[in-house]
C-alpha cells in the first residue's frame, strides 16, 4: 500500500459531511451493470477508436504507429488506471470523479471535472453521424461511380444527422438489459 491507514482515513473524511449526491444514490440508482457489462462497454469504446481522425491520419504511417500506441498505453493509460484505483481505495464512493475533485479542490472544480467528463458523451452521437454521412457517400461512390453525389446537399446531410439522433434517442429509452445484450453480441461479432 502506497499510503498509510491514517492518511487513507484523512482522505475519506476530507469533507465535513458526505455530499448529497452520495447519501441516497443506491435508493435512486441501484447497481445494474456487472463487471462483464462494464468490460463490454470499455471494449466497445476502445474498438470505436479506429474511427477517430487521429487513427485515420496515422493509417499510412506503417508499423511505427503500433510503437506509439504501446508508448501511449504505458505512459498514459496504465498510470491513469493506477491513479484511479488508488483514488478509489482512498475514497470509495459512487460518482468518483466528481466526488474526488470536489473533496480535493472544492465544489466549482468538482462540477467542472464532472461536466468535462460528461460533455464528450453528448458530442459522440454528432461525431458518429458525420461518420455515417461519410460511409453513405462512400457507398454511393462504390455503387454509382465517382460522379455519385449522395448527400451532397446539406439538407439531406442534415436529415441524416437528425434521423441518427432520433434513433439514438429511441435507443436510450430501451431497457438496459436489452442494450447490454446487443452490445455483447456486437463485441462478440467484432
Amino acid at each position: 500500500m502506497l499510503i498509510s491507514e491514517g492518511s487513507q482515513r484523512q482522505f475519506q473524511d476530507a469533507p465535513d459531511e458526505p455530499l448529497r449526491s452520495e447519501q441516497r444514490i443506491h435508493d435512486f440508482f441501484p447497481r445494474s451493470l456487472s463487471r462483464v457489462d462494464l468490460l463490454v462497454i470499455f471494449l466497445a469504446i476502445v474498438l470505436f477508436i479506429p474511427n477517430a481522425s487521429v487513427v485515420q491520419a496515422t493509417a499510412g504511417s506503417g508499423g511505427i504507429t503500433y510503437l506509439y500506441w504501446i508508448l501511449g498505453t504505458l505512459t498514459f493509460l496504465i498510470p491513469g488506471a493506477l491513479a484511479s484505483a488508488q483514488l478509489y481505495r482512498l475514497m470509495p464512493s459512487d460518482g468518483s470523479l466528481y466526488v474526488w475533485t470536489h473533496r480535493a479542490m472544492g465544489p466549482l472544480l468538482g462540477f467542472f471535472a464532472a461536466f468535462c467528463s460528461w460533455f464528450p458523451g453528448v458530442l459522440v452521437p454528432l461525431a458518429t453521424t458525420d461518420t455515417i454521412i461519410t460511409l453513405v457517400q462512400g457507398i454511393g461512390v462504390q455503387v454509382a461511380g465517382t460522379h455519385a453525389n449522395w448527400l451532397i446537399d446539406p439538407k439531406l446531410g442534415g436529415l441524416v444527422v437528425v434521423g441518427a439522433l432520433v434513433l439514438v434517442g429511441i435507443a436510450s429509452t430501451l431497457p438496459l438489459r436489452l442494450i447490454m445484450r446487443v452490445a455483447k453480441g456486437i463485441i462478440l461479432l467484432y
